[in-house]
């Protein structure tokens, strides 16, 4: 039985609010109010009753509410048990990842991971740089696009498409853009392996290679006119405020995945928080 729907019901219950209980867990309202009415037919139960005030309790739901506590106190027993099982630090778990992407994910799943599995502690490094954090165990799992060998396992997260970031003043009100036409543009070239596998950089006549990790750095060269660049739309933030953003006809797009060494994939603290992404 799945025991995150039970926790989600048993919040609703506590707020007396669909869409109350939804937010604590990041869900839009519909979303939530979806799986908790496919979590019922499940059940083959009438748990709740929806009306314009809230949610109430249906007469079969007051008898199940104490089941499902019994449940959860039932895993947090088991949890308890076996990481008495565990070694010490499986139970710590360090992350690495860029600042963009932690920006975006890491908050619903650490608010989670925090309220699911109290005993496990996570050591968050965002850094400009990720080479080596995986390979010399500096950290158990890292989140980016870096492509790894076969002793590591590699699990896609996000689809991220490159578009074409520049001012105004070289843009213009240009919202589509093809790569022959790109090259009539001066041009900073920030993420050089990706975008060399889809474009031809000799035919850049004004070309300005940038080699920074740290995207405000990016923003501001760009700002100051040096020319256009591509850059990941999932990357873009505050910084890139008023700048004119153009998308690719065809688009370039880079792979966002989450990584382990196979060799640590019975961790306790990484197979949970795994499972939350």
């Amino acid at each position: 039985m799945d025991t995150f729907k039970i926790k989600a019901i048993l919040t609703a219950v506590e707020k007396k609010s669909l869409s109350k209980a939804a937010e604590e867990y990041s869900y839009t309202p519909s979303a939530f109010s979806h799986m908790l009415t496919a979590f019922e037919e499940d059940l083959g139960v009438k748990v709740f009753s929806r009306n314009s005030t809230g949610v109430t309790l249906t007469e079969e739901g007051e008898k199940l509410i104490p089941k499902f506590q019994n449940i959860l106190s039932a895993e947090e027993e088991l949890y308890s048990l076996v990481s008495s099982f565990e070694k010490k630090n499986s139970h710590n778990l360090t992350i690495a990842l860029y600042a963009s992407i932690s920006d975006k994910i890491l908050p619903t799943v650490l608010k989670k991971c925090k309220a699911d599995y109290p005993s496990i502690k996570i050591d968050v490094n965002v850094v400009d740089s990720l080479d080596g954090w995986l390979e010399n165990d500096r950290a158990d799992i890292v989140i980016c696009d870096k492509k790894y060998g076969s002793d590591v396992v590699s699990v896609p997260l996000i689809e991220d498409e490159y578009v074409v970031l520049g001012t105004r003043e070289i843009l213009g009100d240009v919202k589509e853009i093809t790569i022959d036409e790109l090259y009539n543009y001066p041009f900073v070239l920030v993420d050089g392996n990706v975008i060399k596998e889809h474009v031809d950089v000799d035919r850049f006549e004004n070309i300005t290679t940038f080699n920074s990790e740290d995207n405000m750095s990016v923003f501001k060269i760009v700002k100051s006119g040096f020319g256009v660049t591509l850059f990941p739309e999932y990357a873009l933030n505050e910084g890139a405020k008023g700048l004119v953003v153009a998308r690719l006809k065809t688009p370039i797009k880079r792979v966002v995945s989450y990584s382990y060494k196979k060799s640590k994939a019975n961790m306790f603290a990484l197979k949970k928080f795994i499972k939350l992404l």
